[in-house]
């Protein structure tokens, strides 16, 4: 059943942007203060959808198309490389590359594959997108803030990415709340979203993001005994020698990020 969405979102936006200019206030105080960066560790950015307006959602999760290639020649002029979450996890949190990031994306939104995909693999930048079973299945039937539908990715488009050489990772069967289910529940949303995967696209996934960042002690023991190598939670934070495997830190680009907000989320600013 589709949720309508009510007037309370415009004021949902207007309390986003109020809350996104004080921190950005105090990031910017923090850098002009020079407090030390902390550089130590690895950031991995966390996307949605790339194109269209940031008002188009109450949290700002669409990044213009303009403001994202943007940001991903800043990641390399600023010289770092990039890998995939899975490569993070395979190198114990301590990858050679002095400077190292990861970039992932969730929910599979169809414009992961006409936008944010093309601009990559231009520029060689690896990636992980966490794709929800149920919206590449076409049973989401959100809407956008406009009401217009939200649009999302095929398996066609899931196989596509993959032969191009970006990771593919579960964001569950449904975008819900993992901690307001039963453990049997858990089980469909972390084996049933591998299942399709491997079932619908011929690709085994081992890594995986928590749906809204929700997670709580039975949430990640049934994702440890699920086969999942790690998963990406919704904490702000840089991940290091130490961090657990299953509660990664990210770090949220949203659709009002201008560069020099990429760039203090980028120096620890924002955390």
């Amino acid at each position: 059943m589709c949720r309508v969405h009510g007037i309370s979102q415009d004021y949902e936006i207007m309390t986003f942007i109020i809350k996104k200019n004080i921190k950005r206030f105090i990031a910017g105080a923090r850098s002009t203060l020079t407090f030390k960066p902390k550089s130590e560790g690895v950031r991995i950015l966390m996307y949605h959808s790339i194109g269209g307006r940031p008002e188009d959602h109450r949290f700002a999760t669409r990044v213009p198309a303009a403001n994202f290639r943007d940001q991903l020649d800043e990641l390399s002029r600023i010289g770092y490389e990039t890998m995939t979450v899975s490569e993070l996890l395979k190198s114990g949190m301590s990858p050679r590359a002095k400077k190292a990031i990861v970039v992932t994306f969730d929910d599979g939104y169809k414009d992961n594959i006409t936008e944010a995909a093309p601009a990559l693999k231009t520029r060689g930048i690896k990636a992980t997108f966490f794709i929800t079973t149920s919206n590449i299945d076409g049973k989401n039937c959100k809407k956008w803030t406009d009401g217009r539908n939200r649009e999302y990715m095929d398996w066609d488009d899931i196989r596509r990415l993959s032969g191009m050489g970006f990771e593919i990772g579960s964001h569950m069967v449904d975008h819900m709340d993992l901690t307001s289910i039963d453990r049997d529940g858990l089980q469909h949303q972390f084996e049933g979203s591998k299942k399709a995967i491997v079932e619908k696209a011929g690709i085994k996934p081992v890594t995986f993001s928590y749906p809204y960042g929700r997670l709580n002690n039975e949430v990640v023991d049934m994702a440890r005994s699920s086969g999942y190598i790690g998963g990406c939670s919704s904490f702000k934070g840089i991940n290091k020698a130490g961090t657990d495997n299953f509660i990664l830190r990210r770090t949220e680009i949203d659709g009002y990020d201008i560069i020099t907000d990429f760039t203090n989320k980028l120096m620890s600013y924002y955390d």
